[in-house]
């Protein structure tokens, strides 16, 4: 079984694996503004070494999702094949907020928007804008995703309602 974790340090045995770097990764490299560890079963597997060109969101969320350590952190989702090593990035609008991991695809919140990835890490679909200062999936079911996006902060919260399969508003 696969888990991740997040340090702002780490030691051995991660600092002497060849990690894989995403985010603006500075000239001469530097040191990351956030270590995400990967392991199988309890045995360090993967380190991911991210990297922020500047700060502008309070959330920081790490899963495993699939094949794929996915870091949402910042302005930034990260997705990196824990096999291959291979990444890709999403960038959000304004900041991260948070992941709904579902068994075909993986929903991601930011400030306005929420995201929908399908098992590869590639973007299917963006809704429109469902807030200015947050938004929060509060259940998924009978195809909609049913939240809340905060309009009016703080706590103008309106209620949203989307057609899971692309994103699109749906009829009330």
């Amino acid at each position: 079984m696969l888990s991740a974790s997040t340090s702002k340090t780490i030691d051995d045995p991660w600092t002497n694996m060849e990690p894989v770097r995403v985010g603006t990764v500075p000239p001469g490299r530097g040191t990351p503004d956030l270590f995400v560890t990967v392991s199988r079963d309890g045995q360090p597997l993967l380190r991911i070494d991210v990297y922020a060109e500047y700060f502008t969101g309070p959330y920081c969320e790490v899963i495993v999702w699939k094949s794929f350590a996915v870091i949402g952190w910042n302005d930034v989702v990260h997705f990196v094949d824990v096999n291959s090593r291979l990444a890709r990035s999403i960038q959000c609008e304004s900041y991260f907020g948070s992941f709904r991991p579902l068994d075909e695809t993986l929903l991601m919140a930011d400030a306005a928007h929420i995201v929908c990835v399908d098992d590869r890490g590639q973007q299917l679909w963006k809704s429109e804008r469902v807030g200015v200062d947050g938004v929060v999936i509060d259940r998924i079911a009978d195809g909609l995703i049913v939240g809340e996006g905060e309009w009016d902060p703080p706590g103008g919260w309106r209620p949203f309602r989307l057609l899971l399969a692309s994103g699109q508003p749906a009829e009330r």
